[in-house]
């Protein structure tokens, strides 16, 4: 690397550090903007588990952190899903406490869920009021959009193949756009899908933004369809399942929710009917869904093993976070393919309990919202929420959620949404008897009016009553 682009590089740095200075809410927004974009060098166990969003949140720290030395900035308090964040990385580190094997990929994976950790408290301090998760929502959807551009294109290269793809995948047949690999696209697809369907039931929103946000949740679906993730498949499936019996958030806005899914459904069947080798492709795939196969999959029954016995002979504290791949428990080789069961095997007893704890009181939270957002404009997107969630965790029954840039996102803004409801809450029952509405005051009492002396007749009372 030449003298010259070392100095460039070093000018941008700086350049782009005083701007996160200036403009901290926009540093943040831009990470959210760059989450989809990740850098995959082949090769390189760094590179291939970061990307953009990385790169631009340590310039946003930086300046945030010298900010806050600066400024003298408050902070808010944590929350007790913060604090359970907090010590579900405690006990992660606690299970890497003695290991020899593989110490270089625990601790990169460490850090990557330390970084993710720490996206979700900060998330916490830039939104101050409902135009921040606005804005927030816009800018995730406006990488999203990108990733539907790119993701589309390539699907029209795999159907047809008259054009080159962009982000050649090893299978062919399946797409991943910006992404590394499709199941990383397919998982965020899933995110955004049910993030983009909530987000317009917002109230108050122009049918042009509306609209786009209906054919951004379409694209989504397609491009789960192309990743052939049939996990995320399924939980997208049960979510909407869900969505319709729930009627959320309400019956006809449900019904057009489901029209849409079943026409991004109808869309990518018909894409996927061009080619007889995408059929058969398709087919055997999605074949395991319904054929009953997949609960005696080799690899599947092999992952569950793998895990429970990494569990049985470390029960406490788990075999160490991110090792189990290099580990003599893995017996095919790759990850434990679910989020419950890495956390078994890796963090033992104590770190399930303390991630089981962490589910359940996000769930908690979601539903508290949609008791708060009762008569506001986020009312129909707290109620879409929990769907989503739910159907987040079926995929993450054999995804893993620890690397997932939109499951902490999701995290935080359920905890922003829940605090700034609250807020509301409390505001409006503070102004209560200021407005309460009372009877009105009786009329003060008429002055006595003397009787005529000599005369014998009685007062004229404007009653027509003697006093």
């Amino acid at each position: 690397m030449s003298n010259m682009t070392v100095t460039l590089i070093a000018i941008l740095a700086i350049g782009a550090t005083l701007f996160a200075f200036l403009r901290p809410k926009t540093a943040f927004l831009l990470v959210v903007f760059s989450t989809p974009f990740m850098l995959g060098a082949k090769g390189n166990p760094v590179l291939m588990r970061v990307g953009l969003a990385e790169l631009v949140f340590t310039l946003f720290i930086t300046a945030w952190l010298a900010r806050m030395v600066i400024v003298r900035g408050n902070t808010r308090r944590l929350t007790t899903v913060h604090y359970l964040c907090i010590l579900f990385m405690g006990t992660v580190l606690l299970s890497l406490v003695g290991i020899q094997e593989a110490f270089a990929s625990a601790l990169l994976e460490t850090v990557i869920l330390g970084y993710l950790v720490f996206f979700c408290l900060m998330a916490d301090q830039v939104i101050d009021n409902d135009e921040d998760v606005k804005r927030i929502l816009d800018y995730w959807m406006m990488g999203a959009a990108v990733v539907a551009v790119v993701g589309l294109w390539d699907v029209a290269a795999v159907v047809t193949r008259a054009v080159p793809m962009l982000f050649p995948c090893k299978d062919p047949h399946r797409v991943m756009a910006t992404f590394r690999r499709p199941p990383q696209l397919a998982v965020y697809a899933l995110t955004t899908f049910f993030g983009a369907i909530a987000y317009s039931a917002l109230g108050g929103m122009s049918a042009r933004k509306r609209w786009f946000l209906h054919a951004l949740a379409m694209a989504m679906v397609v491009l789960i369809i192309f990743t052939s993730r049939r996990s995320v498949l399924a939980a997208l499936i049960v979510g909407m399942g869900l969505v319709i019996i729930m009627r959320t958030p309400r019956l006809s806005r449900a019904l057009i929710f489901a029209t849409l899914f079943v026409a991004a459904l109808s869309v990518a069947h018909e894409l996927v009917s061009q080619s007889p080798a995408l059929e058969e492709f398709f087919g055997q795939r999605l074949r395991i869904l319904y054929s009953g196969e997949a609960l005696d999959h080799p690899f599947l029954r092999a992952n569950v093993n793998d895990a429970l016995t990494a569990f049985s002979e470390h029960p406490l504290m788990g075999i160490g976070y991110g090792t189990f791949s290099e580990s003599e428990y893995a017996s095919t080789g790759n990850e434990v393919h679910s989020s419950v069961l890495r956390v078994l095997g890796e963090c033992g007893l104590v770190g399930t309990i303390v991630f089981v704890a962490l589910t359940v009181c996000l769930f908690i939270l979601a539903y508290r919202n949609v008791r708060l957002s009762q008569g506001s404009p986020w009312q129909d997107v707290a109620r879409m929420i929990l769907p989503a969630l739910f159907a987040l965790h079926v995929s993450y029954m054999y995804n893993r959620c620890f690397r997932d840039r939109t499951y902490w996102m999701m995290i935080a803004l359920v905890v922003a949404l829940h605090r700034l409801l609250l807020a509301r809450r409390r505001q409006t029952a503070l102004s209560a008897p200021a407005t309460r509405s009372f009877p009105p005051a009786p009329p003060p009492p008429l002055p006595a009016q003397p009787v005529a002396r000599g005369t014998g007749a009685a007062p004229d009372y404007p009653s027509g009553r003697q006093g």
